[in-house]
């Protein structure tokens, strides 16, 4: 009971000064874990909001954590696809500091803070990532939780209390993973990992991998059961053989998944919480 105590203390003053901080630096705030200062955003919205989003942050952080845990295999390419501020990037390149690692957010509002965390090592690219390439969509901007943007209005509707005022829209530049490759001499092969977390997006990005959709060592999916892309994404995985899936961690309406043609790690050591095969 005393450790729960302590813990629960530090927890709220870590949280305390992490809320303090957003009053500083235009709500961007940084936070030590694991020898890295990680920067992220906190938009300007309620006390109570804000609270939210940095316990979200903090738990975040350990997510992420046993996301990159979970891989099976020291990776030489990592794509970060729908980055965010860039946490999973700068973790991963931590671990592995010889793997090109790519982060793609097209959400104007993340940019500097995405930079800020490059300097762990990571490539940004301010592209939305989907099936074709040289479209400029609509992108649906959450004002109160950078989190739950998205190309679809009602997954970010979802999330919001202000339907009418709490939802921007932006012309974003797309491109699909097939095309960034080619341009850029990238080979996907079994040593690549690609990182999704798009919002319902998930099927167009897979779609935009063309042949070499099944070359592609592993994938890390934050899937939610409420978007059909999540679901066709993962059965489009499946229909190619990755058929070893890792539930890592539990998220809103669904996981964090791990899907790759080969054994998983045994879950004493990557803390994946459930195994199936298909």
């Amino acid at each position: 009971m005393k450790n729960l105590i302590i813990k629960t203390l530090k927890r709220a003053l870590t949280v305390l000064i992490l809320f303090l901080k957003t009053y500083c630096r235009k709500n961007i705030i940084s936070h030590n874990y694991n020898g890295l200062l990680i920067s992220y955003v906190i938009p300007n919205t309620s006390i109570k909001n804000k609270l939210m989003l940095i316990n979200h942050f903090i738990e975040s952080l350990k997510k992420l954590d046993r996301l990159i845990e979970a891989i099976p295999f020291e990776p030489e390419i990592v794509m970060d696809v729908g980055a965010n501020c860039g946490i999973f990037s700068a973790l991963i390149s931590k671990k592995y500091p010889n793997a090109k690692v790519i982060a793609f957010e097209p959400a104007p509002e993340l940019y500097r803070c995405l930079i800020e965390n490059s300097k762990y090592g990571f490539e940004v690219e301010k592209y939305a990532v989907g099936s074709k390439s040289g479209a400029s969509v609509d992108f649906y901007f959450n004002k109160e939780s950078h989190q739950t943007s998205s190309f679809h209005i009602n997954s970010v509707e979802l999330f919001s209390n202000d339907k009418d005022n709490g939802i921007d829209k932006q012309k974003v530049s797309m491109v699909s993973l097939h095309d960034y490759c080619e341009q850029n001499n990238i080979a996907l092969k079994n040593k690549s990992i690609i990182k999704i977390d798009v919002q319902g997006f998930e099927d167009e990005v897979i779609k935009g991998l063309g042949l070499e959709v099944d070359k592609v060592g592993g994938y890390l999916i934050e899937s939610t059961w409420l978007d059909y892309g999540s679901i066709e994404a993962i059965n489009t995985l499946i229909n190619v053989k990755y058929n070893k899936i890792g539930v890592i961690n539990d998220v809103f309406g669904g996981a964090d998944l791990l899907l790759t043609k080969d054994s998983l790690k045994n879950k004493s050591t990557c803390l994946i919480n459930h195994v199936i095969e298909k």
